[in-house]
């Protein structure tokens, strides 16, 4: 009488398909999820330099374009120290102050990969995405090119 221990052939194959079919829906869910988590962090730090910002304003009548006249508490992730120029960095995005006048001040975050940035206007508060739709819809951001925002956006 055989002792037959172990698997078959056919029953590791089946296994490794049915391993290979859920991580190949698991994986884009997962990097959706990601995307959404580093836009979540963009918006954040978007909020604190266009707080900041406004504070700079409210005293010097104009907005600053450098990071080290804000009082915003920011680290250079390239650097690893505070901010001085007109860009900053972390982890996923670069961070750029545009505009000095009440009208033109906004604040841009391009994410490092080129594929769509995140702009805010400081007067209005206005939010929108720029670049990729897709990444755009997944982030629950409006377009930047929507009839009801409609802002010029200088990036992808």
């Amino acid at each position: 009488m055989i002792n037959n221990k172990g698997f078959t052939l056919t029953e590791i194959m089946v296994t490794v398909l049915l391993v290979a079919i859920l991580a190949s829906i698991a994986i884009p869910q997962y990097m959706k999820v990601v995307e959404r988590q580093r836009s979540v962090e963009a918006l954040g730090i978007l909020s604190a330099i266009a707080k900041s910002q406004e504070r700079f304003f409210s005293i010097n009548e104009k907005y600053t374009l450098k990071f080290s006249d804000l009082d915003a508490d920011l680290v250079d992730f390239v650097t690893n120290l505070p901010p001085t120029g007109a860009t900053f960095h972390n982890r996923a995005f670069e961070f750029k102050i545009s505009g000095e006048a009440d009208a033109d001040g906004r604040i841009t975050a391009t994410r490092n990969t080129g594929t769509y940035c995140i702009v805010r206007i400081y007067e209005t508060g206005v939010v929108c995405c720029s670049g990729d739709e897709d990444t755009c819809d997944n982030i629950n951001i409006p377009q930047c090119d929507d009839p009801s925002i409609n802002i010029t956006a200088d990036c992808p």
